[in-house]
């Protein structure tokens, strides 16, 4: 069995007063570990502070291997999934800018249940995320 630790705290840009809350790193840790757990932790994704982007690594994930098997798909399929969810979520948010009832539960759920079927009916993630942006601004 494994666990994942989620691990957030607050970072500033330079010599800037502003802060802004991140997740600085996912890590995994196995449950099979008997005296010393950190020899079973691994850092899966990590949030480098200067270029402001995660540096991600599933290879080595059990649970994204988990994930890939219960949807009987391949690690680069999942991995892409998890991208374009990623991509789908960014978006959500830039947009509630504007019109906060985006991240409401009732859209977030829409926009999950959308990506889910058009994902199923397409594999070409590019385009299942110019569709799901089509169908956002019908509904919006």
């Amino acid at each position: 069995a494994v666990d994942n630790i989620i691990t957030a705290g607050t970072i500033r840009s330079g010599d800037k007063i502003k802060r802004h809350r991140r997740i600085l790193n996912i890590t995994e840790i196995s449950k099979t570990w008997k005296d010393d757990p950190t020899k079973h932790m691994k850092d899966i994704v990590e949030y480098n502070h200067r270029t402001g982007k995660w540096k991600v690594n599933f290879s080595t994930s059990k649970t994204i291997r988990r994930i890939s098997e219960m949807k009987c798909q391949s690690l680069h399929k999942t991995r892409k999934s998890i991208e374009i969810r990623s991509k789908i979520k960014k978006y959500l948010v830039s947009a509630s800018k504007k019109n906060p009832k985006l991240i409401s539960a009732k859209y977030v759920v829409a926009s999950n249940n959308k990506f889910i079927q058009l994902a199923s009916r397409n594999s070409n993630y590019n385009k299942v995320y110019r569709e799901w942006k089509k169908w956002l601004r019908s509904v919006v």
